[in-house]
């Protein structure tokens, strides 16, 4: 029986932040004195990061991002693609949760390979974002995590 499944929604918060910090390095980027195909370059890189961030963690429409979490029990969590895949995951150490920001760190049973979801606090309901909140505060840690 599952505890509780979260559908991540696009979150305006974090989309403001992805603008904020590939558009400063642009802006400054112009008083800077490099040669033309390095400011080409650069220009290209951070707009390339910027779409790729967008896709993948405010869209979560990319084959390999996580749309939906789901927790089976207190040790097995699903994570599901936009495809359908699902992956049965635990939780790793150095998950990290703030007043707006949630980066949760799983470890995939069968592989031990890491994937992370960040969810930021517009991302899901008030009622999912408290209890994932009450989960990581009261969640049995391994030795040696600095989790907060």
């Amino acid at each position: 029986m599952q505890k509780s499944h979260i559908d991540l929604k696009p979150s305006k918060g974090l989309a403001s932040i992805f603008i904020v910090l590939h558009g400063l390095p642009l802006f400054f980027l112009s008083y800077l004195a490099l040669p033309f195909p390095v400011i080409l370059g650069i220009v290209f890189l951070l707009v390339y990061s910027l779409i790729f961030c967008f896709k993948y963690h405010i869209l979560r429409n990319t084959s390999h991002a996580i749309s939906t979490v789901v927790q089976v029990d207190d040790e097995k969590w699903i994570l599901i693609t936009p495809l359908g895949e699902a992956f049965d995951v635990q939780f790793a150490d150095r998950s990290y949760f703030g007043e707006y920001l949630l980066i949760l760190n799983f470890e995939l049973i069968e592989s031990k390979r890491r994937r992370s979801v960040v969810i930021f606090s517009d991302s899901i309901s008030q009622l999912d974002w408290r209890r994932l909140r009450a989960y990581l505060l009261s969640a049995p840690r391994k030795a040696g995590s600095t989790d907060h």
